[in-house]
């Protein structure tokens, strides 16, 4: 039995489904949010498939990079997808609501990523996108390829 988290009901039981629990915490639209962001990760692959010279880029050493550098921030070079992921405010959000916020921000992003052509710049964003999804850096290696 664990004690209740500051702020809860604390209320614990055996009844009732995790569907209907997280209805009543109102968090659809965010996990509808997150399936909708985690779309991108397939084009991040695709692209990095179609950049990426793995005949002469040793896979291991390109993802170990490519982790370093999203879990550094970017903080070594400019990435502007990172940026753009964490910073909508290029798309302006006049008169629509947050369904149609992601739905334009997820469209902007497929966008940059479908022009962009630097394989480590994609990796770097794909991992800093997998990431704060929840997953590992490792399972962003194992998912994307």
């Amino acid at each position: 039995m664990l004690e209740p988290a500051a702020g809860s009901l604390g209320v614990y039981g055996i009844d009732g489904l995790v569907d209907d629990f997280l209805a009543a915490q109102g968090v659809g639209e965010y996990l509808a949010a997150n399936a909708r962001y985690a779309s991108l990760l397939a084009l991040f692959r695709e692209r990095i498939v179609a950049t990426a010279d793995f005949d002469r880029i040793e896979p291991r050493e390109f993802w170990r990079r490519a982790v370093r550098e999203a879990l550094a921030e970017s903080n070594y070079d400019a990435n502007p997808l990172i940026d753009a992921m964490f910073d909508a405010s290029e798309i302006v959000f006049v008169g629509i609501d947050d369904a149609e916020v992601v739905e334009a921000h997820v469209e902007r992003l497929a966008q940059m990523i479908r022009r962009e052509s630097n394989a480590e710049m994609l990796a770097a964003a794909a991992v800093m996108l997998a990431v704060s999804l929840g997953f590992s850096p490792r399972d962003v290696k194992l998912n994307l390829g």
